[in-house]
């Protein structure tokens, strides 16, 4: 998987999906 461009949207959301997932 090759991320040329950075995408903090993709990454906030999938943080907030595994805190959700953790809780």
């Amino acid at each position: 998987m090759r991320h040329e461009t950075p995408i903090p949207d993709i990454d906030r959301l999938n943080r907030l999906t595994q805190s959700l997932r953790l809780w």
